[in-house]
Protein backbone atom coordinates (compact mmCIF):
# COMPACT_ATOMS: atom_id res chain seq x y z
CA UNK A 1 0.00 0.00 0.00
CA UNK A 2 2.78 2.38 0.39
CA UNK A 3 6.35 2.61 0.06
CA UNK A 4 7.03 3.86 3.76
CA UNK A 5 4.37 2.92 6.59
CA UNK A 6 4.46 5.27 9.63
CA UNK A 7 1.13 4.28 11.13
CA UNK A 8 2.72 2.53 14.16
CA UNK A 9 4.86 5.25 15.12
CA UNK A 10 4.74 7.69 17.72
CA UNK A 11 7.03 11.11 18.37
CA UNK A 12 9.02 10.02 14.95
CA UNK A 13 10.97 12.28 12.52
CA UNK A 14 11.58 11.93 8.73
CA UNK A 15 13.67 14.31 7.45
CA UNK A 16 15.89 14.83 3.80
CA UNK A 17 14.48 11.59 2.13
CA UNK A 18 13.76 11.26 -1.57
CA UNK A 19 10.53 8.66 -2.19
CA UNK A 20 10.09 7.79 -6.08
CA UNK A 21 6.68 5.85 -6.97
CA UNK A 22 7.60 5.21 -10.53
CA UNK A 23 4.11 5.13 -11.07
CA UNK A 24 3.75 1.45 -10.03
CA UNK A 25 0.81 -0.13 -9.10
CA UNK A 26 -2.07 0.83 -7.97
CA UNK A 27 -3.37 3.33 -5.25
CA UNK A 28 0.17 3.16 -3.58
CA UNK A 29 1.06 5.93 -1.48
CA UNK A 30 4.61 7.37 -0.51
CA UNK A 31 3.90 7.95 3.01
CA UNK A 32 1.53 6.41 5.15
CA UNK A 33 0.08 7.30 8.19
CA UNK A 34 -3.34 5.48 9.04
CA UNK A 35 -5.07 4.36 12.11
CA UNK A 36 -8.75 2.95 12.29
CA UNK A 37 -9.14 5.03 15.23
CA UNK A 38 -7.67 7.86 17.19
CA UNK A 39 -5.26 7.17 19.65
CA UNK A 40 -5.44 8.47 23.37
CA UNK A 41 -2.48 10.54 22.72
CA UNK A 42 -0.97 13.17 20.27
CA UNK A 43 1.43 11.23 17.57
CA UNK A 44 3.77 14.09 16.77
CA UNK A 45 5.02 13.16 13.21
CA UNK A 46 7.33 15.48 11.76
CA UNK A 47 8.17 15.52 8.07
CA UNK A 48 11.02 17.60 7.24
CA UNK A 49 12.48 18.30 3.76
CA UNK A 50 11.56 15.40 2.27
CA UNK A 51 10.64 14.94 -1.52
CA UNK A 52 7.76 12.58 -2.47
CA UNK A 53 7.12 11.87 -6.13
CA UNK A 54 5.55 10.02 -9.08
CA UNK A 55 3.41 7.40 -6.49
CA UNK A 56 0.47 5.74 -8.19
CA UNK A 57 -1.57 6.83 -5.00
CA UNK A 58 -1.34 9.95 -2.63
CA UNK A 59 1.96 11.25 -2.17
CA UNK A 60 1.26 11.59 1.55
CA UNK A 61 -1.74 10.01 3.26
CA UNK A 62 -2.58 10.44 7.15
CA UNK A 63 -5.79 9.45 8.31
CA UNK A 64 -6.66 9.68 12.07
CA UNK A 65 -2.82 11.38 12.74
CA UNK A 66 -3.23 13.55 15.66
CA UNK A 67 -0.13 16.27 16.15
CA UNK A 68 1.75 16.06 12.83
CA UNK A 69 4.10 19.27 11.15
CA UNK A 70 5.23 18.99 7.42
CA UNK A 71 7.88 21.96 6.39
CA UNK A 72 10.36 22.22 3.88
CA UNK A 73 9.06 19.25 1.47
CA UNK A 74 8.06 18.92 -2.53
CA UNK A 75 5.54 16.62 -3.09
CA UNK A 76 4.50 16.34 -6.51
CA UNK A 77 3.69 14.39 -10.07
CA UNK A 78 1.05 11.74 -7.66
CA UNK A 79 -1.40 10.59 -9.10
CA UNK A 80 -3.73 11.15 -6.55
CA UNK A 81 -3.65 13.59 -4.09
CA UNK A 82 -0.20 15.82 -2.52
CA UNK A 83 -1.34 15.57 0.68
CA UNK A 84 -4.43 13.28 2.17
CA UNK A 85 -4.78 13.91 5.55
CA UNK A 86 -7.80 13.44 8.34
CA UNK A 87 -6.60 14.62 11.89
CA UNK A 88 -6.34 17.60 13.97
CA UNK A 89 -3.43 19.62 15.40
CA UNK A 90 -1.51 19.67 11.91
CA UNK A 91 1.23 21.97 10.45
CA UNK A 92 1.95 22.38 6.67
CA UNK A 93 4.60 24.95 6.06
CA UNK A 94 7.07 25.97 3.06
CA UNK A 95 6.14 23.40 1.17
CA UNK A 96 5.68 23.00 -2.66
CA UNK A 97 2.47 21.12 -3.36
CA UNK A 98 2.69 20.43 -7.19
CA UNK A 99 1.15 18.75 -10.38
CA UNK A 100 -0.81 15.97 -8.44
CA UNK A 101 -3.77 14.98 -10.14
CA UNK A 102 -6.11 15.05 -7.10
CA UNK A 103 -5.83 18.22 -4.75
CA UNK A 104 -3.12 19.51 -3.17
CA UNK A 105 -4.21 19.63 0.14
CA UNK A 106 -7.01 16.82 0.32
CA UNK A 107 -8.93 16.96 3.63
CA UNK A 108 -12.28 15.91 2.69
CA UNK A 109 -12.49 13.38 5.89
CA UNK A 110 -13.24 15.68 9.37
CA UNK A 111 -10.37 17.73 10.26
CA UNK A 112 -9.55 20.22 12.17
CA UNK A 113 -7.06 22.59 14.38
CA UNK A 114 -4.73 23.13 11.05
CA UNK A 115 -2.59 25.79 10.06
CA UNK A 116 -1.27 26.25 6.25
CA UNK A 117 1.18 28.77 5.56
CA UNK A 118 3.82 29.63 2.94
CA UNK A 119 3.57 26.82 0.76
CA UNK A 120 3.36 26.80 -3.13
CA UNK A 121 -0.02 24.90 -4.30
CA UNK A 122 0.63 24.97 -8.22
CA UNK A 123 -0.64 22.86 -11.45
CA UNK A 124 -2.57 20.40 -9.26
CA UNK A 125 -5.13 18.91 -11.71
CA UNK A 126 -7.84 18.97 -9.40
CA UNK A 127 -8.09 21.46 -6.47
CA UNK A 128 -5.58 23.30 -4.71
CA UNK A 129 -6.93 22.71 -0.96
CA UNK A 130 -10.42 20.90 -0.98
CA UNK A 131 -11.63 20.91 2.77
CA UNK A 132 -15.19 19.19 3.94
CA UNK A 133 -15.92 18.90 7.68
CA UNK A 134 -13.23 20.72 8.58
CA UNK A 135 -12.93 23.88 11.36
CA UNK A 136 -10.53 26.12 12.65
CA UNK A 137 -7.90 26.44 10.51
CA UNK A 138 -5.52 29.44 9.63
CA UNK A 139 -4.93 29.61 5.58
CA UNK A 140 -2.11 32.51 5.32
CA UNK A 141 0.51 33.44 3.14
CA UNK A 142 -0.06 30.68 0.31
CA UNK A 143 0.16 31.46 -3.34
CA UNK A 144 -2.30 29.32 -5.09
CA UNK A 145 -1.29 28.23 -8.68
CA UNK A 146 -3.06 27.19 -12.23
CA UNK A 147 -5.31 24.53 -9.97
CA UNK A 148 -8.07 22.40 -11.84
CA UNK A 149 -10.96 23.92 -10.32
CA UNK A 150 -11.03 26.91 -7.75
CA UNK A 151 -7.61 27.25 -5.41
CA UNK A 152 -9.54 26.86 -2.76
CA UNK A 153 -12.78 24.97 -2.46
CA UNK A 154 -14.13 25.09 1.25
CA UNK A 155 -17.83 23.11 0.31
CA UNK A 156 -19.33 20.03 1.75
CA UNK A 157 -18.95 16.61 0.14
CA UNK A 158 -21.13 15.54 -2.05
CA UNK A 159 -21.71 12.25 -0.33
CA UNK A 160 -22.08 12.98 3.37
CA UNK A 161 -22.61 16.44 3.56
CA UNK A 162 -20.82 18.56 6.48
CA UNK A 163 -19.71 22.17 6.19
CA UNK A 164 -16.36 24.14 7.22
CA UNK A 165 -16.44 26.83 10.16
CA UNK A 166 -13.62 28.69 11.94
CA UNK A 167 -11.41 29.90 9.11
CA UNK A 168 -9.23 32.51 8.63
CA UNK A 169 -8.12 33.19 5.05
CA UNK A 170 -5.82 35.95 5.01
CA UNK A 171 -2.83 37.05 2.57
CA UNK A 172 -2.96 34.44 -0.48
CA UNK A 173 -2.30 34.78 -3.83
CA UNK A 174 -4.33 32.70 -6.29
CA UNK A 175 -3.61 32.93 -9.64
CA UNK A 176 -5.08 31.61 -12.33
CA UNK A 177 -6.80 29.18 -11.33
CA UNK A 178 -9.56 26.56 -13.23
CA UNK A 179 -7.12 25.66 -15.70
CA UNK A 180 -9.32 25.13 -18.64
CA UNK A 181 -8.36 21.58 -19.73
CA UNK A 182 -9.02 20.26 -16.27
CA UNK A 183 -12.03 22.63 -15.18
CA UNK A 184 -15.45 22.25 -16.79
CA UNK A 185 -16.43 25.90 -17.93
CA UNK A 186 -18.99 27.67 -16.86
CA UNK A 187 -19.62 25.29 -13.77
CA UNK A 188 -19.25 26.50 -9.78
CA UNK A 189 -15.72 25.30 -9.93
CA UNK A 190 -14.29 27.93 -12.42
CA UNK A 191 -13.53 30.35 -10.48
CA UNK A 192 -10.12 31.05 -7.87
CA UNK A 193 -12.00 30.90 -4.77
CA UNK A 194 -15.56 28.79 -3.71
CA UNK A 195 -16.76 28.53 -0.32
CA UNK A 196 -19.68 27.48 0.83
CA UNK A 197 -22.00 26.64 3.51
CA UNK A 198 -19.59 27.92 5.75
CA UNK A 199 -19.75 29.88 9.28
CA UNK A 200 -16.84 31.81 11.08
CA UNK A 201 -14.95 32.44 8.29
CA UNK A 202 -12.70 35.94 7.42
CA UNK A 203 -11.47 36.13 3.92
CA UNK A 204 -9.86 39.26 3.66
CA UNK A 205 -6.56 40.71 2.16
CA UNK A 206 -6.22 38.37 -0.43
CA UNK A 207 -5.24 38.96 -4.02
CA UNK A 208 -7.08 37.31 -7.26
CA UNK A 209 -5.70 37.35 -10.80
CA UNK A 210 -6.68 35.08 -14.40
CA UNK A 211 -4.55 34.13 -16.68
CA UNK A 212 -3.34 31.57 -19.10
CA UNK A 213 -0.19 29.15 -19.22
CA UNK A 214 3.28 29.96 -18.88
CA UNK A 215 4.68 31.51 -22.20
CA UNK A 216 1.50 32.51 -23.21
CA UNK A 217 0.17 29.57 -24.03
CA UNK A 218 -3.43 27.66 -23.29
CA UNK A 219 -6.85 29.01 -22.66
CA UNK A 220 -7.70 31.73 -19.54
CA UNK A 221 -9.18 31.49 -16.45
CA UNK A 222 -11.28 31.45 -14.56
CA UNK A 223 -14.48 32.75 -15.34
CA UNK A 224 -15.06 33.93 -11.79
CA UNK A 225 -13.23 35.16 -8.66
CA UNK A 226 -15.11 34.16 -6.19
CA UNK A 227 -18.39 31.97 -5.53
CA UNK A 228 -19.97 32.23 -2.37
CA UNK A 229 -22.73 30.55 -0.57
CA UNK A 230 -24.15 29.93 2.50
CA UNK A 231 -22.68 31.98 4.62
CA UNK A 232 -22.92 32.70 8.15
CA UNK A 233 -21.15 35.22 10.52
CA UNK A 234 -18.68 35.84 7.92
CA UNK A 235 -17.06 38.64 6.10
CA UNK A 236 -15.42 38.47 2.53
CA UNK A 237 -13.87 41.89 2.43
CA UNK A 238 -10.95 43.90 0.97
CA UNK A 239 -9.96 41.66 -1.10
CA UNK A 240 -7.93 42.56 -4.73
CA UNK A 241 -9.03 40.72 -8.29
CA UNK A 242 -7.28 43.32 -11.17
CA UNK A 243 -7.40 41.10 -13.94
CA UNK A 244 -9.00 38.65 -11.73
CA UNK A 245 -11.86 37.38 -13.89
CA UNK A 246 -12.73 36.75 -17.05
CA UNK A 247 -16.98 36.97 -16.50
CA UNK A 248 -18.02 38.28 -13.33
CA UNK A 249 -15.90 39.20 -9.68
CA UNK A 250 -18.56 37.50 -7.49
CA UNK A 251 -20.81 34.98 -7.78
CA UNK A 252 -23.66 35.01 -4.82
CA UNK A 253 -25.79 32.29 -4.30
CA UNK A 254 -27.11 33.51 -1.12
CA UNK A 255 -28.72 31.79 1.56
CA UNK A 256 -26.30 33.52 3.86
CA UNK A 257 -26.84 34.65 7.51
CA UNK A 258 -24.97 38.24 9.24
CA UNK A 259 -22.62 38.13 6.39
CA UNK A 260 -20.78 41.14 5.64
CA UNK A 261 -19.15 41.11 1.35
CA UNK A 262 -17.90 44.50 0.54
CA UNK A 263 -15.01 46.29 -1.06
CA UNK A 264 -13.96 43.51 -2.64
CA UNK A 265 -12.18 45.68 -5.82
CA UNK A 266 -11.63 44.38 -9.31
CA UNK A 267 -11.69 44.26 -12.64
CA UNK A 268 -12.33 41.49 -15.74
CA UNK A 269 -9.22 40.65 -17.47
CA UNK A 270 -9.05 41.79 -20.93
CA UNK A 271 -9.69 38.43 -22.44
CA UNK A 272 -12.58 37.90 -21.21
CA UNK A 273 -13.47 41.03 -23.68
CA UNK A 274 -12.19 39.28 -26.15
CA UNK A 275 -13.62 35.87 -25.47
CA UNK A 276 -17.52 37.68 -26.17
Amino acid sequence: PCLIDMSTSRGSTLNGLCLLGGGLGKGVHGLLYTQDKPREKEDSTRLERCMIHGFSGDGIHMGFVWCFNMRGCIVGGNRGSGVWVRGWDGFIIDCWISANHGAGICADAATAAMTITANRIEWNRRYGIHCSRAGVYNITGNYFDRCGGPGLCLKPSDTDGGGCGTFAVTGNVFNRCARPDWTEQGSLDDCNVRMESLWGLTFTGNVLSAGQDDGGKGGFSPSCGMVLGKLNDAIVANNAMFHGYLKEAIRDLGGHGNVKIADNLGSPHPAGKAQE
